[in-house]
């Protein structure tokens, strides 16, 4: 831990998430194609329902362990190969060496 070349910064784009239309995206989505698919099927309550507790019960999860929760979960605790491709410009979640 003593050579600072082993050290990176957090990329911002782990600790800032998208939007749409001033609305986290990883929120709205999920529960937007939940809404539409029970929607198509003719159960539209049931739909609904589903898609604000996947909103609701994400916005609480993000409350208690930060805003961008499922990147930093996928980026931790996710598959290397996977994350190779989805994180390109982060260094391997083995190295662990991070300045905050």
């Amino acid at each position: 831990m003593e050579n600072p070349h082993l050290f990176f910064s957090i990329p911002k784009y782990l600790s800032k998430g998208k939007r749409i239309s001033g609305l986290p995206r990883d929120e709205v989505l999920p529960g937007l194609i939940l809404f539409v698919l029970f929607f198509l099927a003719g159960k539209y309550l049931i739909g609904l329902i589903l898609a604000a507790i996947w909103f609701m019960g994400l916005r609480y999860i993000k409350v208690q362990y930060g805003e961008n929760i499922i990147a930093l979960t996928l980026y931790w605790w996710g598959n290397t190969s996977l994350n190779h491709r989805v994180f390109k410009h982060t260094p391997a979640a083995q190295k662990r060496y991070w300045l905050s």
